[in-house]
C-alpha cells in the first residue's frame, strides 16, 4: 500500500513538470512566429563590433556580427588533401585509403618523412632527382628490409602528426597495410 502512494505521488510529481500536447503545440508556434520575424539590420560586408545584430518582435538579442556568414563561409572553404598513408614510392598503391588532411598539415606530415627517411639511413631522396618511385623500388630490391625501415618512418612520421593535430594518419597507414595495399619489396 505504502509503495502504491509513493509511486502515485511520483507520478503527480513527474507530469506537474512534463510539457504538455498544447504546451509543445505553443512552443512550436513560436518557433514559427519567431523565424519569418529575424531580419538583417545591417550589412555584412565588414567584421563589426558586437551589437543587436538581428530584431524579433518578442526578443532583442546581441552578438558578434557576421558570426553566421562567417561560420558559412570559412565551412566552404575547408580544403583537404588525401594523402596516401603508404606512400606510392615506397610501393604504397595508387588506390587505398587516404587520410584527409588540411594542406599545411600534409605538408609538414612530408617534411617529417622526409627527415625520419634520412636518419634511418636511407640514401635516397624523396621525390625528384634520384627520388622516383624507380629508383625507391630498385633500391628496396637490393636491399632486403628496407621496405620495413621506411614504414616505420611513415609509422613515426605518421605518430607525431597525430599526436600534434589529432588526425588519424596512424590508423589508415595501419588499415593499408592490413588490406595489403601495397607491392611487397623483399
Amino acid at each position: 500500500m505504502l509503495l502504491r502512494l509513493w509511486m502515485l505521488v511520483l507520478l503527480v510529481c513527474v507530469s506537474a513538470f512534463a510539457p504538455s500536447r498544447a504546451g509543445a503545440r505553443e512552443a512550436e508556434t513560436l518557433a514559427w512566429v519567431f523565424a519569418p520575424q529575424t531580419v538583417e539590420t545591417r550589412p555584412e560586408s565588414e567584421p563589426q563590433a558586437a551589437g543587436t545584430h538581428q530584431e524579433n518582435g518578442l526578443w532583442n538579442y546581441e552578438h558578434a556580427p557576421g558570426c553566421t556568414q562567417a561560420a558559412e563561409t570559412t565551412a566552404a572553404r575547408v580544403v583537404t588533401q588525401g594523402h596516401h598513408g603508404l606512400p606510392k614510392f615506397l610501393g604504397g598503391d595508387a588506390q587505398q585509403i587516404l587520410s584527409k588532411l588540411d594542406p599545411k598539415i600534409h605538408s609538414e606530415l612530408h617534411s617529417i618523412l622526409r627527415q625520419n627517411l634520412r636518419e634511418a639511413g636511407m640514401p635516397l631522396n624523396v621525390g625528384g632527382r634520384g627520388g622516383s618511385a624507380a629508383d625507391w623500388a630498385r633500391y628496396m630490391n637490393a636491399n632486403p628490409g628496407a621496405q620495413r625501415t621506411a614504414f616505420d618512418a611513415v609509422l613515426d612520421a605518421s605518430r607525431a602528426i597525430d599526436v600534434k593535430y589529432g588526425t588519424n594518419v596512424t590508423q589508415d597507414v595501419w588499415r593499408n597495410v592490413m588490406n595489403g595495399s601495397f607491392t611487397p619489396f623483399p
